[in-house]
C-alpha cells in the first residue's frame, strides 16, 4: 500500500474512533447497566425531556417528598406543553408566588402523582379507571407529606380513559404512548398539563350551563344545592374533601329542579328547603 493511501486509510479510521466516542447512549429509563435510576427525581434530572416539569417540582419544594415515594406514578407534562399552558395563562416569569410557580401550583403538581401504585400500560388500557393522585384539597401539603399513614386522607381522584383506538386520557389530556420506569414507580409523559377538576357546585353549574338556551338555566340544579345546604352538607359542594370530611369521598345522584318540582308540591318543596329555618 502506498504511503498516502496508507495514511488515508489511517485518517478514516480515526475519525471512526472519534464518531464512536462521541456517542452517547441515552439513559436507561429502567435502570439499565449506565445508571441506576432510584427515585423519581433521578429519572426527571436523566433527560431533558423532563427538565420544565424537573424545574417546577424544584422551584415548589417537591424533591424532598418526591425523593421519598415508592410504588408510585407520575405523569409529566412535555416540556411543549408545559410551555404552550403558561402561553395561555402569560405566566413567563421565574418567581415563585406563594405555593405557584408559573401558573403551575403545588396543589396541581401533586395532581400529577398517584400515589396507589406503579400502573403499568395494561392497566390504563382496560377502559375508565379512577386513581387517587396525592394532591389534598384546600391545603398547603399533599398525601405523601403525611407522616401518619393510618390517618391519610383522601387525595384528589383521577380519570384515565382508553378511546376509540387504543389511545389513553388523563382527564382529557393524552397519554403519551412511551412510558419509564424507576425504582420509585413508573412515568409517563403526557402532553398537557392536568388541571385539577371543578368542586361538586362548579360541575352542577356546568351542567346547568349545558342545557342553558334549551329548557334549562344555568340554576337548572339549584335545588340539589339548597337541599344539600338544608341538610349542613353545604362543604361538600364546595370542595372535593374538607377538614371534616378528610376520609370519605363523594358521589352525587343529582336531579334537575324541574323534576325535584314534578315529585313534591311546592308545600313540600319549601319545607325540605327551608325546614331548619322553620324549625
Amino acid at each position: 500500500m502506498r504511503p498516502p493511501q496508507l495514511f488515508g486509510c489511517l485518517l478514516a479510521q480515526l475519525a471512526l474512533m472519534l464518531l464512536l466516542c462521541a456517542h452517547v447512549p441515552p439513559i436507561a429509563a429502567a435502570g439499565g447497566p449506565e445508571r441506576q435510576l432510584v427515585t423519581f427525581v433521578d429519572l426527571l434530572s436523566s433527560s431533558e425531556r423532563f427538565s420544565e416539569f424537573l424545574h417546577t417540582v424544584q422551584r415548589l419544594r417537591m424533591v424532598i417528598p418526591l425523593n421519598r415515594l415508592r410504588n408510585a406514578t407520575l405523569f409529566v407534562p412535555t416540556n411543549a406543553a408545559l410551555q404552550r399552558y403558561r402561553d395561555e395563562l402569560d405566566k413567563d416569569g421565574t418567581r415563585v408566588t406563594g405555593s405557584i410557580y408559573r401558573g403551575v401550583s403545588d396543589s396541581q403538581a401533586w395532581y400529577h402523582v398517584i400515589g396507589e401504585a406503579a400502573i403499568g400500560t395494561q392497566d390504563l388500557g382496560r377502559g375508565t379507571m379512577v386513581w387517587q393522585s396525592l394532591s389534598l384539597p384546600d391545603s398547603d401539603s399533599s398525601v405523601a407529606a403525611s407522616n401518619d399513614a393510618e390517618k391519610q386522607p383522601y387525595g384528589i381522584m383521577l380519570k384515565t380513559q382508553l378511546r376509540n383506538g387504543g389511545s389513553v386520557v388523563a382527564n382529557g389530556v393524552p397519554v403519551l404512548a412511551q412510558n419509564f420506569s424507576c425504582a420509585a414507580g413508573t412515568v409517563y409523559q403526557v402532553d398537557g398539563v392536568l388541571e385539577i377538576p371543578p368542586t361538586i357546585r362548579e360541575r352542577l353549574h356546568s351542567l346547568g350551563e349545558s342545557v342553558a338556551g334549551t329548557a334549562g338555566s344555568a340554576d337548572e340544579y339549584s335545588a340539589v344545592v339548597r337541599l344539600l345546604a338544608a341538610a349542613g352538607w353545604a362543604d361538600i359542594l364546595a370542595r372535593p374533601a374538607s377538614s371534616s370530611h378528610l376520609a370519605k369521598i363523594h358521589t352525587l345522584w343529582a336531579f334537575s329542579n324541574r323534576e325535584f318540582s314534578r315529585q313534591y308540591s311546592y308545600a313540600q318543596r319549601s319545607y325540605l328547603l327551608n325546614g331548619p329555618t322553620f324549625a
